[in-house]
């Protein structure tokens, strides 16, 4: 599990408890009541509140035949590499929390054994090969198959 015994044991679920550790930048996010029992088992693991006070789905893990997909609804990638925002916080916690998620990706990805034939079959389905439009920080890319 995404806050497992590791995440308790190094004093990441503590910091997310009690500490405003997560950066989120979302005001169109999952309500948690929306989280019913369905045929797929899905573990609700934390909730926060957007900048109007309502209540999202910040984190949460499903297994579908065998397959784990863990997500986020906040931005664990930023705080240690964002600087142009006094809203991102740099405080060991925060820090601390995206180190920890960033390597339990990294651990989950060294169990996949797939791998592309060729680096020609990669660098055909990146980013760049499609249609795509910014606008600017807190904007979003948007995109389309060309």
């Amino acid at each position: 599990t995404l806050f497992g015994k590791e995440a308790e044991q190094l004093g990441i679920v503590y910091t997310a408890k009690t500490q405003n550790s997560t950066l989120n930048f979302h005001s169109c996010g999952v309500h948690p009541d929306l989280f019913k029992p369905t045929l797929i088992e899905t573990n609700l693991l934390s909730t926060n509140v957007d900048l109007n006070g309502k209540p999202f789905t910040s984190s949460f893990e499903v297994t579908i035949n065998g397959v784990n997909i863990f997500a986020t609804q906040f931005h664990p990638e930023r705080p240690p590499y964002e600087f142009s925002n006094n809203i991102i916080t740099h405080e060991r916690g925060t820090l601390d929390i995206s180190t920890y998620i960033a390597r339990f990706i990294n651990d989950r990805l060294k169990l996949n054994s797939n791998a592309f034939a060729d680096p020609n079959t990669v660098n055909s389905l990146t980013f760049d090969n499609y249609l795509h439009t910014y606008d600017g920080w807190g904007g979003g890319y948007y995109w389309m198959k060309l």
